[in-house]
């Protein structure tokens, strides 16, 4: 092999490295852009053209089924649009375990007492990640279009995976004492999180 071959292959492989290198930066703040006008701020910016169909992601529960801060302000969330008269259906998806750990179970409990009626709350205990969340929602459960509930730091990567997976989407950020002082530590594994939702979309492409 001479020299001026190896000095092409050099070159081409470094080009390569570049190319890659840049797309994986540029993953997270083009998810952000994408899905920024999809975000809604408060109740009041929905327009009636938003699916009527609410999904509140799941987050940590604590003993006596008492949901996490994080958790917390999401379903208040979800109980001013139902106060605002925006929703139709909750989905409320979440983690499960075999023993007494079930994340829909204490979203359910939580939004009945703070005036939601039982009647339109749907409980899907198999939503231990955004991905299996946004998948069941359309193969499992069968919605078309959702509305869904978290921080914003989290609602990027939820819409994106969402839409890939064939919803139609938008979303509204929970408020809150959390929602709103969050540590930059989610916000730096929110940007990890992204390049595992890309990876996710590819495999369940090609399994269609």
């Amino acid at each position: 092999m001479t020299r001026r071959v190896i000095l092409s292959l050099a070159k081409i492989i470094g080009v390569i490295g570049l190319l890659t290198i840049i797309l994986l930066v540029s993953i997270p703040p083009l998810l952000y852009y994408n899905y920024r006008q999809k975000i809604f701020v408060s109740v009041t910016s929905i327009p009636r053209s938003i699916p009527q169909t609410v999904m509140v992601l799941g987050a940590a529960v604590y003993p006596n089924d008492t949901p996490s801060n994080a958790l917390q302000d999401r379903l208040e969330m979800a109980h001013s649009l139902y106060k605002h008269g925006n929703v139709e259906k909750i989905l409320v998806s979440g983690a499960k375990d075999e023993g007494i750990y079930n994340e829909p179970r204490a979203m359910k409990a939580t939004l009945v007492e703070l005036g939601v009626p039982a009647e339109i709350i749907w409980e899907d205990d198999g939503g231990s990640r955004t991905f299996e969340s946004c998948r069941r929602a359309k193969e499992d459960f069968g919605f078309d279009s959702l509305l869904v509930v978290s921080q914003g730091f989290h609602l990027p990567r939820a819409l994106f995976l969402c839409e890939q997976i064939g919803l139609r989407v938008a979303g509204i950020y929970a408020t809150g004492a959390f929602s709103e002082s969050h540590s930059d530590y989610y916000t730096v594994r929110e940007i990890a999180a992204m390049y595992l939702a890309v990876w996710d979309i590819i495999r369940y492409k090609r399994m269609l």
